[in-house]
């Protein structure tokens, strides 16, 4: 027991982690899931075709115009025809806008890096342990 009591001083750190060691502090990139790490994601708007229905024509790709024919008397008509659409060629679709053509746009989430960033500070923790094993011959009654 006297001992013991002499290592209380010692003993009363025991069970308390203390830093040994500190590696300062250190970037960790974790990957967007949305994007699978590659900063661009499809785009809604055109469905990651690159191509949207024309304004123009409504992705017809003709437009009904209406011009006015008048004959060598004087007298005229309203004549209503259809054209090729001249906002899309008469394709029907033209270049989104949203994403330029591409297909994609970028990420929200990880705001098109592809990856989050988190600062973590690095440090060695130790927890104090103190084993004492006493071996005597003496009666436990002489120890105290």
């Amino acid at each position: 027991s006297s001992i013991l009591s002499a290592a209380g001083a010692s003993l009363g750190n025991a069970g308390l982690s203390q830093a040994v060691w500190d590696f300062g502090q250190h970037s960790v990139h974790d990957a967007c899931e949305r994007c699978h790490a590659s900063g661009r994601v499809t785009c809604n708007p055109c469905i990651g075709s690159g191509r949207v229905h024309c304004y123009r024509c409504h992705g017809a790709g003709t437009t009904t115009e209406t011009r006015w024919v008048s004959n060598h008397n004087g007298h005229g008509r309203h004549q209503t025809y259809q054209q090729s659409c001249y906002g899309c060629g008469g394709s029907g679709r033209i270049s989104c806008n949203h994403c330029a053509g591409s297909g994609k746009v970028s990420c929200s989430d990880c705001e098109g890096h592809g990856f989050f960033t988190e600062v973590m500070t690095v440090t060695v923790q130790a927890e104090p342990h103190v084993n004492i094993i006493t071996r005597s011959t003496l009666s436990p009654d002489a120890l105290s």
